[in-house]
């Protein structure tokens, strides 16, 4: 029989009894839990607190009306009355606090506490550019100097178009504070009648200069191009620069400069040019004539290409993450590869080119180094490292002594016996290398540049350069420090005085050319569009003469007598450029 046959009257019941289902109407409800606030109650000694008791069913919806009782577990500590109001009667102390509805209940540890006695706000006055963060860091305590855990603290600010204020953005007991623009504001803390104030002041401070652009290259005496000056405040914004700023060459007789910060070439050669504003001093490099080609010759692929050793004479050593090879310009070409278990994460080759010492940092049976020959390259004797991770290796120009750098520092190695000479904690070490004529190796990482004294293998001086890799000139008497941020650092090894910094180009690696005129520096990246970089820059004046797009993850750099760069590239080169 169809539907169409059923009586419609007891359809049109169904469905209104469906309906009626489908609605809110699901029978009596039950409490199902009693939620108290605050769940940890700290109550002045000699003071109230009120507490709210709720109580839900099992879907975690309130149920109004329910009666609630409260009971102290200890009222000679802390009473409770039939609204939920906490009296501390008694001194310092706990008590359990039970909220009951019916059958269900709920316990909270409340506490009398001394009251707050004092707010200590550091610092007790901020000085801020506009976009210039600053922490306030506040502790209040109680009448025994003893800090009041979670105190109930109400932070406000007095003009939130000169300062932000957000609490707990750096962290428990914090106030973070932001200038916004120019003025005059308060945060004000508040614990019951306590009160504390921080006055802040918003403006722009003068903080360093800077000159635009930060390089001139002339290829000719011709022509001239203009400069322009600024005065910046500590968040890098420029300002106003009242006095003006005072032009000046450091060799007139290769550029010269006016007063507006036109800037003239007069003869090749290499000039800085500086702007001066009250104590504020801005560098701008000027190189006159034709700078290196900075031309890409080759590129030979060898897999995961890290450590990098290249003569004087043209011999280049490369190691990558199990294996190595070698080979001798002007030919751009790698031996076989030698397979050794384990990442090979560096190389240094002998002063007569005859052998190359692997670093091997794991695998195989552990850390060790190999001396390989450079006729055939097959490794000839190994010692193995007992201890640490190693990263880096350098041999002395006599072939006497090794120096390994590690995870944790540097190890100095007597050959052709292998004994250490004893291992130095200074943190992790990078890159080393020697002296180009002097018994000292240079091992460079976090906590500066360290020169070693290569027969005792003894700390004898330390650069506060905070550098990632280094340079010694070919001179030997300057030293040269790159990182990421910064620019070039410039030390003078007869002294140990730092010079002005060298451009503003930072990166991971760099080398000296032969003739000691180029800094060639790479950054190694491959977070970064396109890759890795490669920058010439000019030592003298720091002028950035080329930029080349290496690709890739660019990890060392080295450089032959003709003036051959060498760089090694984890993403599977070895690339040749002059």
């Amino acid at each position: 029989m169809s539907t169409s046959s059923l009586p419609r009257l007891p359809l049109l019941l169904i469905a209104a009894a469906l309906l009626a289902c489908s609605g809110d109407d699901l029978g009596p409800r039950v409490p199902a839990e009693v939620a108290v606030t605050p769940a940890a109650p700290l109550v002045p000694v000699g003071g109230t607190l009120q507490l709210t008791a709720t109580v839900l069913d099992a879907t975690g919806a309130e149920m109004p009306g329910e009666a609630v009782t409260f009971r102290s577990s200890d009222a000679t500590v802390l009473t409770v009355n039939g609204a939920g109001l906490l009296t501390s009667v008694g001194s310092t102390g706990s008590s359990t606090i039970t909220a009951a509805s019916g059958a269900i209940s709920a316990e909270i540890e409340a506490e009398a506490v001394l009251p707050p006695s004092a707010i200590v706000v550091l610092p007790r006055a901020l000085d801020l550019d506009t976009g210039e963060d600053a922490t306030l860091s506040f502790t209040v305590t109680d009448q025994n100097a003893a800090p009041i855990h979670d105190p109930a603290v109400v932070i406000e600010g007095s003009n939130a178009s000169v300062m932000r204020v957000e609490t707990g953005a750096a962290g428990e007991g914090s106030v973070l504070v932001t200038g916004l623009d120019a003025g005059t504001a308060t945060v004000t803390l508040t614990v019951g009648a306590l009160a504390a104030q921080v006055p802040v002041t918003v403006a722009q401070h003068p903080a360093s200069a800077a000159i635009a652009p930060s390089s001139l290259v002339f290829p000719s005496v011709t022509g001239a191009q203009q400069a322009t000056a600024a005065l910046l405040d500590r968040t890098g914004d420029a300002m106003d620069a009242p006095a003006g700023f005072t032009w000046a060459s450091s060799d007139e007789a290769v550029a010269v400069v006016d007063p507006t910060g036109l800037v003239t070439p007069v003869a090749p050669g290499s000039a800085v040019i500086t702007a001066t504003t009250d104590t504020f001093p801005a560098r701008l490099g000027v190189f006159i004539g034709t700078p290196p080609a900075g031309e890409l010759l080759a590129r030979l692929p060898f897999a995961s290409a890290r450590g990098l050793a290249v003569t004087h004479d043209g011999h280049y050593f490369v190691t990558g993450a199990d294996r190595y090879a070698f080979g001798a310009l002007p030919d751009f070409a790698l031996s076989p590869a030698q397979v050794l278990d384990g990442q090979l994460p560096d190389v240094d080759v002998n002063a007569g080119a005859a052998a190359a010492y692997v670093l091997r940092q794991s695998g195989g049976s552990g850390p060790a180094v190999f001396m390989a020959g450079l006729d055939d390259g097959a490794p000839a004797t190994s010692s193995p490292l007992s201890s640490g991770l190693p990263t880096a290796i350098a041999v002395s120009p006599d072939n006497t002594r090794l120096l390994i750098g590690r995870a944790d520092g540097f190890e100095a190695r007597a050959m052709p016996i292998w004994g250490t000479l004893g291992v130095t904690t200074v943190g992790a070490i990078d890159k080393v290398t020697h002296h180009p004529t002097r018994p000292f190796f240079y091992a460079s990482g976090a906590g500066g540049v360290f020169e070693i004294e290569a027969t005792s293998g003894l700390l004898t001086r330390r650069f506060r350069a905070g550098a990632v890799s280094h340079a010694v000139g070919p001179d030997g008497t300057r030293l040269y420090t790159i990182n990421p941020e910064d620019g070039i650092g410039v030390w003078d090894l007869d002294t140990g005085a730092r010079g002005p910094r060298l451009g503003a180009v930072g990166g991971t690696d760099l080398v000296v050319s032969p003739d000691g005129r180029f800094l060639y520096v790479i950054f190694g990246s491959d977070q970064v569009p396109d890759g890795s970089r490669l920058y010439i820059v000019d030592r003298a004046s720091g002028a950035l003469l080329r930029e080349v797009v290496l690709g890739g993850l660019a990890r060392r750099i080295e450089m032959s007598g003709d003036g051959t760069a060498v760089i090694t590239n984890e993403a599977g080169w070895v690339d040749f450029v002059h």
